[in-house]
């Protein structure tokens, strides 16, 4: 039986790219359209064991890109009340450049 989300590639299989699959082949996979900061959220708890306490107490801040968006909200957003959005958001992407770099 072929599975909808799995294609195969020089004989290996691989998780289809989901940009080329239907809302009906996602849905029936359990996946539902919601914001992406919802997403996060919910990936959050699935790594937290369910318990939303230990998403506010996480500390993987240095190793998880979802970090700053766990409790669901953006912090760079100025859309939100954060004047200093903008500026928080460069001075990330500028850190996380200068960590890959080493």
């Amino acid at each position: 039986m072929s599975e909808p989300h799995l294609e195969t590639h020089h004989g290996e299989q691989s998780g289809r790219d989901p940009r080329e699959m239907t809302v009906a082949e996602l849905n029936g996979l359990g996946h539902d359209k919601m914001p992406l900061l919802k997403a996060i959220r919910a990936k959050c708890l699935d790594c937290c064991g369910g318990q939303q306490s230990e998403v506010r107490r996480c500390v993987s801040a240095k190793t998880c890109s979802l970090w700053p968006y766990r409790m669901n909200s953006n912090p760079f957003s100025e859309r939100e009340g954060n004047p200093a959005g903008a500026a928080a958001l460069i001075a990330w992407r500028e850190r996380q450049q200068a960590d890959s770099a080493q």
